[in-house]
C-alpha cells in the first residue's frame, strides 16, 4: 500500500539539495517533482505513477480522496480515471467536504467498493 498524496509522501520522496541560496534548493526540488496535479504535467505522469504504483504494490483498486472545489484534482481525475480504466484498475472518487462531520456517504461508497474488488 502507498499514496501520492501532494502534501505528504509526494513531497518528502526526496530532500531538498543544500545549496548557497536556498531558493535556488528549492526551486531544483519543485522542479524534480513528478505526478502533482497543482505543477505542470502535460503528458499526466501521475497516471502512469499510479499505474507501476498499484501493479508494484499488488493493490486491488485506487481511491480518489479529493477535497470539493479543488480544481487542479478534478481537472486531473478525468484522464487519470480513463488510464486506469484502460488499464482494468477499479478506481473509486470520494469527494470530501473540510467542514464535514457526517461521513455515511463516504463510508457507504467505500463500502460499496470494496465489495466490487472482494
Amino acid at each position: 500500500m502507498d499514496d501520492q498524496v501532494t502534501h505528504e509522501s509526494l513531497r518528502f520522496r526526496f530532500d531538498v539539495r543544500e545549496t548557497k541560496n536556498p531558493l535556488e534548493g528549492m526551486a531544483e526540488w519543485i522542479g524534480k517533482i513528478e505526478g502533482c496535479p497543482v505543477l505542470y504535467d502535460p503528458g499526466k505522469q501521475r497516471g502512469k505513477m499510479l499505474i507501476d504504483l498499484v501493479k508494484a504494490s499488488g493493490a486491488d483498486g485506487v481511491v480518489f480522496v479529493q477535497t470539493k472545489f479543488c480544481d487542479p484534482d478534478e481537472y486531473d481525475y478525468v484522464p487519470l480515471k480513463k488510464m486506469l480504466d484502460d488499464e482494468g484498475i477499479p478506481s473509486l472518487r470520494l469527494e470530501v467536504d473540510q467542514q464535514g462531520y457526517n461521513y455515511e456517504q463516504v463510508r457507504t461508497a467505500v463500502e460499496t467498493f470494496c465489495s466490487i474488488l472482494y
